[in-house]
């Protein structure tokens, strides 16, 4: 009886993990080397320079991380690049879920609390599922020399999701750094 029991909760989980894990790869593949997919589905986020969107979990990605960054070395790395947001309302830990990818690989995911306030947003504003938001970030850390070694990490340029609809564009990333501006310069 035990063991139907369990088999029960495998086949489960898989009938939930595998169309999941299939739905975010297709995502990820429809992306290529520089985080292109269809314009309808973009949304260019720009502010104010500071990096303070954490991402999480990339100790499970550090080889996609080395591959975009390159290896480590003695001094920590500061590289500049564009993370693409994409909801995984299908994901079977948090329905919230917001996955951060850069050049084509998966580095990460929004913090819980950030992931649910940016699902809050897009819903607010009626924004589909399939929305992605580009934004800019930084890869950094990445050393390795006689004494330590450490991760990489990486931080969005991303607003206060109050301010979130004054600044996304449908156009470029240019167009949203001038709705920043502007909202700077009127303050």
């Amino acid at each position: 009886m035990v063991y139907l029991v369990l088999a029960l909760v495998i086949v489960l989980a898989l009938l939930i993990i595998i169309p999941w894990r299939e739905a975010t790869e297709y995502k990820i593949k429809n992306l290529d080397s520089n985080n292109k997919v269809l314009p309808q589905h973009i949304r260019y986020v720009a502010w104010k320079g500071k990096y303070s969107l954490d991402v999480v979990g990339e100790s499970h990605y550090q080889n996609s991380l080395c591959i975009i960054a390159g290896p480590k070395e003695e001094q920590a790395k500061d590289v500049d690049c564009h993370a693409v947001l994409i909801r995984e309302p299908d994901n079977a830990y948090d329905h919230n879920a917001v996955m951060v990818v850069i050049k084509g690989k998966q580095v990460g995911y929004l913090s819980k609390n950030n992931a649910a306030s940016l699902v809050r947003e897009m819903n607010r504003a009626f924004l589909s599922n399939e929305i992605m938001f580009v934004a800019k970030a930084k890869i950094n850390g990445g050393w390795c020399d006689d004494t330590s070694e450490g991760n990489y990490g990486v931080v969005i340029d991303f607003p206060p999701m109050s301010k979130l609809d004054s600044v996304v564009s449908f156009l470029s990333m240019e167009d949203s750094e001038q709705k920043v501006a502007s909202m700077h310069a009127r303050s």
